[in-house]
């Protein structure tokens, strides 16, 4: 048969998504990105998601935002010292590292870190207004 795959030819689903994940962890690994939190779910377990947006030329970009539960307490005395919080309507500048979602497939983004001073430079010039 001709274009007949091999099993070596393929990969199972998971071992893509494992592939694709090991690319962007060495190549994006820690990476800054920044736009306004959109929706924000609070999950029971701690964690939270939200939807970080960014609009330009009429065009909508969307990337979804997993902070999990550890590194969100890790971060919440910086963030009370400096009254900012993940709230729709921020702008926030964030680090961390884009994956892929194994159970639904999925691309997100790992978050590590926020930088309060962009959110708070924000913050005073809405007030300034």
């Amino acid at each position: 048969m001709p274009n007949e795959l091999h099993d070596d030819d393929a990969r199972s689903v998971s071992e893509l998504i494992a592939d694709v994940n090991d690319v962007l962890a060495r190549e994006f690994r820690d990476v800054w990105v920044y736009g306004e939190v959109g929706k924000v779910t609070n999950a029971a377990s701690g964690h939270c998601y939200f939807d970080l947006i960014e609009e330009e030329g009429g065009e909508r970009s969307v990337l979804s935002v997993k902070l999990f539960r550890g590194v969100r307490q890790s971060l919440s005395v910086k963030m009370k010292q400096h009254q900012v919080d993940i709230v729709s309507g921020v702008k926030v500048r964030i680090r961390g590292t884009p994956d892929v979602f194994t159970a639904n497939g999925s691309f997100g983004f790992k978050m590590s870190v926020l930088d309060p001073r962009f959110t708070l430079g924000d913050l005073a010039a809405k007030r300034e207004e």
